[in-house]
Parts: structure tokens; C-alpha cells; sequence
């Protein structure tokens, strides 16, 4: 059997899996699966030497062979690598959806499977897309309980866009969050050429002049 201590967990929450009910001091194989969007695929592998009681606590052994090394109790994860699949659009609010990860462990007793689903985001008061004010492009996130809240804002990278994942990782933390779009993005710039800072400081002054807004944590 596969043991999830959380079998829903935020994307960047550590989880513990535990593998039971297996012959003893023998190699049980591990295999993690994430779909996303229904389309693209990721898959990590590990095999592991059960212990005396037929168990293998994932979180404190190393495997012998996979696609990691040593003792990662999150390396299924992070070690995981794109399978061959087609590429397809993003579906509207995607970057929103968990993550499936399919769970399979293997021995010489019969197969074990369980599912895991990774979010960006616990249940909020809602995300309000587009544009916050006339002159700002970006997604606001509101985290779960009442006002005020410290905030944050959040500006992409080198390829533009808004980073609404890292914003909604944030609000589930307890933070108010401004995912701000400022070039490549309906509405700016489609480079990162000639970005004027008053844009910036218009919208600070329009999160400082929030509800939400906690001025103990100045953004």
C-alpha cells in the first residue's frame, strides 16, 4: 500500500509517503506520474530495498537507482522529467490547476497505486483578473480570512506576462498579493523596453489605498 500523509497539498508543501505490505529486504519500484492540463505528462522513478516489515519510508531512504540520489523526501517530485506528448494551448485559467500525480509502487506481492493532487492555491475570497485600475494590467489575489492583510507585489520575469502561480502561492500564505503584468501582456509593452518606474509607484499607491491593505507591512 502507499501511505500520503496529505493527499491535497499546496505545490510548495513538503509531503511524507510511506510504502507498506511488501516482502521483505526486496526492491519495491516507485513511479510518479503528473498530468497536467490533461495533456503533458512528468514522470520520476525509484526503486528502494524495503526494510524487515516489508515498509519503505520514502522520506528517510535513499534509493538505489531512479532519476535522484540520496535521501530527498520530495525528490519523486522535483526529479521528474517531461514525457514525450503533445504540445497543446493552455487552457483558460490553467496555470490555476492542480497537479495530478499518479503514485504506482511495485514488488513481488501485487501493485499499489494511489492518487495526489498539488494546487497553487488554498480556497479564497476569489482572484479578480484583468485590470485592478484603469492603468494597471494584472490578477489580485485575496487571501482566506478577514482584512487587513500584508502585501505583496509580484512582477514577471525576463519573458513577461503575469505570474499568477507565484500569486497564488503567496495569498494562500496569508498574503495579499498584486500579480502585476508590465510587458507581453494585453495592454503593455510587448518588450521590456521603455517601462516606465511611474508604473510601478501607481501601482503601490493603489494597493496602499486598499481595504485589504495592512500599512504594518508596506509592500
Amino acid at each position: 500500500m502507499i501511505f500520503v500523509d496529505q493527499p491535497d497539498a499546496l505545490t510548495d508543501q513538503p509531503i511524507a509517503i510511506a510504502l507498506r505490505g511488501f516482502a521483505p529486504r526486496q526492491p519495491v519500484n516507485v513511479t510518479a506520474t503528473q498530468t497536467y492540463a490533461e495533456a503533458i505528462r512528468w514522470q520520476s522513478r525509484a526503486t528502494f530495498i524495503s526494510d524487515d516489515d516489508g515498509q519503505v519510508d520514502v522520506t528517510r531512504s535513499a534509493p538505489v537507482s531512479g532519476t535522484y540520489e540520496g535521501v530527498a523526501p520530495m525528490g519523486l517530485f522535483w526529479s521528474m522529467e517531461r514525457l514525450p506528448s503533445e504540445a497543446r494551448p493552455m487552457p483558460p485559467g490553467g496555470v490555476m490547476l492542480p497537479l495530478s500525480v499518479r503514485l504506482e509502487a511495485e514488488g513481488r506481492r501485487r501493485p499499489a497505486c494511489g492518487d495526489h493532487d498539488r494546487a497553487p492555491r488554498r480556497r479564497s475570497r476569489g482572484d479578480t483578473p484583468g485590470h485592478p485600475q484603469p492603468r494597471l494590467v494584472g490578477t489580485l489575489f485575496l487571501p482566506p480570512g478577514p482584512d487587513p492583510h500584508p502585501a505583496v507585489m509580484v512582477v514577471s520575469s525576463g519573458n513577461g506576462g503575469i505570474d499568477e502561480f507565484r500569486g497564488a502561492i503567496l495569498a494562500s500564505h496569508g498574503y495579499a498579493v498584486l500579480a502585476l503584468g508590465h510587458f507581453s501582456v494585453e495592454g503593455r509593452p510587448r518588450g521590456l523596453v521603455n517601462i516606465a518606474l511611474e508604473y510601478f509607484e501607481t501601482a503601490i499607491g493603489w494597493m496602499r489605498a486598499q481595504p485589504w491593505f495592512d500599512s504594518g507591512a508596506a509592500p
